[in-house]
């Protein structure tokens, strides 16, 4: 016979209305999750206004010192006489011939030079270049040339410069024993719309030497494409922390500056030693130094603000955990009073920046919620162990977000593997719980 049994009113294990009030919670703390993106998204748009204006500062101060500078050449022009047919008649035109150096060696001295306005910071640099080089015999025939149909005495030397605003000084010229100066202007050439050339004398079966000293002014980038069959070029500064075109043979960098060597050979030359009108394509063939300027900053914390709401809702991931785990409850209005610290986060990190980088300021806006939100954590629980374990937890995230912006490249990988580890440690401590039982439990 089965035995019936009977639950008095205070034993009888009936679901209530409050029995998911778990379920609700969870539900509230995802929708705080989802408004939190509206800051946020304030957030980012301040970061690239801010940005925005650090650039148009560059913009108004480069106009006024000078922008970014391309050196190129130096390539010997000669005019020739050619004939052709147009238009089924028989004309004598003029066109021009190309030559570039056999040899060539560029040292330059950087020098930095930091200009301010308002807020904002803008490297700039001053540089003295030295080409050394030589001119061997031209090969004339390998362009179908005859030295009758030379205009000898209308070549010229061309070196381009992309802003001829920064020259500080006038260009000098040695040519074998001849010295002059480079005037400012190029003429017609398809290889370069703007720099420096002078006229000089040119002996088709001789060999000379030349010698080029420029003072040249630029913002955050000097590069070269340089044009000779052998090339050398040093570049050295006492900048320390440059970024490279091209790489270099050898460069060494430390906190007194940097050296970098280039060495270029024929067989690297991706153009001829000569050409008449058709321009061979020189990309390939540039190198140069870039100066970091304060605009990182902006664009490091641009990346730590992407990672905002993976990082609120892991913290509120771990609220909950340590709400379930020590049966205390905590009111949704708790919850958003540390969403909105940790997004203010990101106004003071954007903010302090401004003034110290992006390094110091990244350790005192973290430093500065860490305590906020642990003495916070601390009032809720009035426990110690679980506020200290907390705020331990947020500092080793803020540290390791930190460690994620410096990798760039592998900030995909290891971001991944962090997260599958944050939730590996979710399941483990959560693997007891009785999610039906919360609400008696809480």
């Amino acid at each position: 016979m089965e035995t019936q049994q009977t639950y008095t009113s205070e034993q009888e294990p009936l679901r209530t209305k409050n029995d998911n009030s778990a379920l609700w919670k969870g539900v509230i703390v995802s929708i705080l999750v989802l408004a939190l993106l509206l800051p946020v998204s304030y957030i980012k748009m301040l970061v690239a206004e801010r940005s925005e204006r650090h650039e148009q500062v560059i913009q108004e101060i480069s106009n006024q010192w000078a922008g970014e500078q391309m050196v190129s050449g130096p390539v010997l022009m000669v005019p020739y006489y050619e004939i052709v047919q147009k238009d089924g008649r028989t004309i004598t035109q003029k066109a021009n011939a190309y030559f570039i150096a056999d040899k060539l060696s560029v040292n330059s001295e950087i020098l930095p030079e930091v200009r301010k306005r308002s807020l904002y910071k803008v490297q700039l640099m001053k540089s003295e270049l030295k080409l050394k080089g030589t001119f061997k015999p031209l090969q004339l025939a390998a362009l179908g040339l005859s030295a009758d149909k030379m205009l000898w005495n209308e070549a010229k030397l061309l070196i381009g410069l992309s802003d001829t605003k920064g020259l500080s000084k006038e260009a000098q010229l040695d040519w074998n024993t001849e010295k002059q100066v480079l005037q400012p202007g190029v003429p017609e050439n398809g290889l370069c719309a703007s720099g420096l050339s002078a006229p000089v004398k040119v002996n088709p079966e001789g060999t000379v030497d030349f010698n080029i000293t420029m003072n040249v002014r630029s913002s955050r980038h000097l590069y070269f494409s340089l044009m000779a069959g052998t090339t050398d070029a040093s570049l050295s500064s006492s900048w320390s922390s440059p970024s490279f075109t091209g790489m270099p043979d050898t460069a060494e960098i430390n906190a007194k500056g940097f050296r970098a060597h280039w060495s270029l050979s024929q067989a690297s030359r991706a153009y001829p030693r000569q050409w008449k009108q058709s321009i061979p394509n020189l990309s390939n063939n540039t190198i140069g130094v870039s100066f970091a300027n304060s605009d990182e900053s902006y664009i490091k914390t641009d990346r730590v603000v992407k990672y905002a709401i993976l990082f609120i809702a892991l913290t509120f991931a771990v609220f909950f955990l340590i709400e379930v785990l020590q049966r205390i409850q905590i009111h949704p209005l708790q919850y958003g009073l540390v969403g909105i610290a940790l997004c203010i986060f990101y106004t003071l990190l954007l903010s302090i920046s401004e003034y110290t980088g992006f390094d110091t300021a990244y350790i005192i806006a973290s430093l500065a919620t860490i305590l906020l939100i642990g003495m916070y954590v601390w009032s809720i629980f009035h426990k110690p162990a679980v506020a200290l374990s907390f705020t331990i937890g947020l500092a080793a995230l803020y540290a390791y977000i930190y460690f994620l912006i410096q990798l760039e490249e592998m900030s995909l990988i290891f971001g991944s593997i962090a997260l599958f580890l944050v939730v590996a440690a979710i399941m483990f401590f959560t693997r007891k719980v009785n999610w039906y039982q919360l609400n008696k439990r809480m």
